[in-house]
């Protein structure tokens, strides 16, 4: 399911290119958690900071589930309760990729995802995964610091892909929404962090709390 769901998203954001993909999916049991009209019925009802999860003109049926087609992005959930999201990234007039893009598809995707689960009772383990392809000698901000102005390099990534995961308890993806994007954010920032120092997750995890707990959503 969702290598098929990679395969369609391919038709949004195109390979290869810099992009970020994050993927949720159950671990068990392997069996359609709803019908295939319903995952078009809550996909269609379903708001985020003021608007809609994925604009109503980009839905489309395909097959066990719905998906997004945006100009540069792509979003599906099916009856299996994968759910899948893919986002074209581009660098900044500095030359950088920023670290929102990441983070603000990840909680929206682990937001609906809640909602999902809930609707459905399901309460298994679930596989987060986020993904950043084309990322070889990109530069990659995650904290705003005085050393970028002395070498940009400290945020440089010598890996084409990078991956951050964790395996969270459907009960556990409302309350414990901070604590899994501090997790899978780290492991992929870590890669870009070129600084002789230790890398500072204490710092990021604050960061990314307090853009929890501003959205209200902490």
């Amino acid at each position: 399911m969702l290598r098929l769901a990679r395969e369609r998203s391919t038709q949004a954001v195109a390979e290869p290119s810099s992009h970020v993909e994050v993927s949720l999916a159950p671990l068990y049991p392997r069996r359609p958690l709803c019908a295939r009209d319903a995952t078009w019925d809550f996909l269609s009802t379903q708001t985020y900071r003021g608007g809609r999860i994925f604009p109503g003109a980009t839905l489309r049926r395909v097959e066990q589930g719905t998906a997004s087609f945006g100009r540069k992005d792509y979003g599906e959930l099916n009856t299996f309760g994968v759910i899948l999201g893919r986002n074209a990234m581009q660098a900044d007039a500095e030359g950088f990729l920023c670290i929102s893009e990441p983070l603000h598809l990840l909680l929206k995707l682990l937001v609906l995802a809640n909602r999902f689960y809930v609707q459905v009772s399901y309460r298994g383990d679930v596989e987060v995964r986020l993904h950043l392809r084309g990322m070889n000698n990109q530069r990659l901000v995650f904290i705003r610091d005085e050393f970028l102005h002395f070498d940009p390099n400290l945020y440089r990534s010598y890996e084409d892909e990078v991956t951050g995961k964790q395996l969270v308890a459907a009960e556990n993806l409302g309350l414990g929404v901070d604590e899994t994007l501090c997790s899978v954010i780290s492991q992929v920032c870590w890669v870009f962090w070129q600084h002789p120092d230790a890398f500072p997750e204490t710092r990021l995890a604050h960061h990314i709390t307090r853009i929890v707990q501003q959205m209200g959503l902490r």
